[in-house]
């Protein structure tokens, strides 16, 4: 379907390669892509096919990958030549790339800041309840037994408090 060219080349409409096209823009430094393997330029040359057209890419990945499971292994070992290529242009390309995963640490520290950041930049929505700003009556207890309080002296109006 794809072209051997298209298929061992890095994706251009991967979330990493639009990330890095803004990156380029702003004169950022961009980060290396992983090579790609098999599966990945067999699922790459399928999900262009006519029959997953519209269809959502991880409903699409599950019937590519139950697909893969049984291709014949004529199929599995081009798309692994495929993939040689692939790694030997990526070579090329990027030289001594070496993939460094990021920790799950760095990783939760990250979204963290970026929740922080979105909380920060967002406009301020006030909280409303019905008990916030409104008069809490307090009813004082009469000094004496025999005293029967009026509703208009027990009763005094004071700010709410937590």
């Amino acid at each position: 379907n794809l072209t051997i060219e298209v298929l061992t080349n890095d994706s251009k409409t991967s979330r990493l390669a639009l990330r890095n096209d803004r990156k380029k823009s702003k004169g950022e430094q961009i980060e290396i892509p992983r090579p790609q393997n098999a599966w990945i330029i067999y699922r790459r040359d399928k999900y262009v096919t006519p029959e997953f057209e519209g269809i959502k890419p991880c409903i699409a990945s599950k019937a590519i990958g139950e697909r893969w499971k049984t291709e014949s292994s004529e199929v599995v070992e081009y798309f692994v030549a495929l993939s040689m290529l692939a790694l030997e242009n990526h070579h090329n390309k990027y030289g001594n790339y070496k993939y460094k995963p990021k920790s799950k640490a760095s990783k939760k520290f990250k979204n963290r800041q970026r929740q922080q950041h979105k909380r920060n930049t967002s406009p301020e929505t006030e909280e409303t309840t019905l008990n916030q700003d409104l008069p809490q009556l307090v009813v004082n207890p009469p000094s004496s037994i025999k005293e029967y309080p009026t509703p208009v002296s027990s009763i005094q109006l004071s700010p709410v408090t937590d």
